[in-house]
């Protein structure tokens, strides 16, 4: 038999049916059986259900789905003031750019760039424009570092070859 769910309000009226069965006297493997469900599910229901109506049931689900979204959002922000924590421990007081601190926590917590500059208030852009410009720097300070003529430097670079 294929599992089906079944609504809050489906659930209550088929604990009513099933109460109204059991003053009858009759047991509850036949009204589990009857109502489509196994007698397991039926204890399940009523620990859960048991007693409320329909629009509370309807509301209990409801609380129940924004608990898992609150929950979601304190654990991302117990992650970020963990973060945070941990730079401030690096950093040993003394910030530096912002930069440094989305590579910092981009490596030591293993997270993309852009959660890193989430969590530090930092644009994208602006991470992005600075390692390019460091990047830059770098390649021009490689290709000066050593003695060579401007003619093997344009060969190296493209320029002339």
């Amino acid at each position: 038999m294929a599992a089906r769910r079944h609504s809050p309000a489906q659930i209550v009226t088929l604990l009513r049916r099933a109460d109204e069965m059991l003053g009858h006297g009759r047991r509850i493997e036949a009204i589990t059986a009857e109502l489509g469900i196994s007698p397991a599910t039926f204890h399940r229901w009523r620990a859960q259900y048991g007693g409320i109506k329909a629009g509370d049931a309807r509301r209990l689900t409801e609380l129940d789905a924004e608990n898992r979204r609150l929950r979601a959002i304190v654990a991302n922000q117990t992650l970020d003031i963990v973060m945070l924590r941990e730079l401030l421990r690096a950093q040993t007081g003394q910030f530096g750019p912002r930069v440094d601190l989305v590579q910092t926590l981009s490596t030591r917590f293993n997270m993309s760039q852009r959660r890193a500059c989430e969590v530090v208030g930092e644009s994208r852009t602006t991470v992005r424009r600075a390692l390019t410009a460091v990047g830059s720097a770098e390649r021009i300070d490689e290709t000066f570092s050593t003695e060579t003529s401007f003619a093997e430097i344009e060969t190296r670079e493209g320029a002339l070859g």
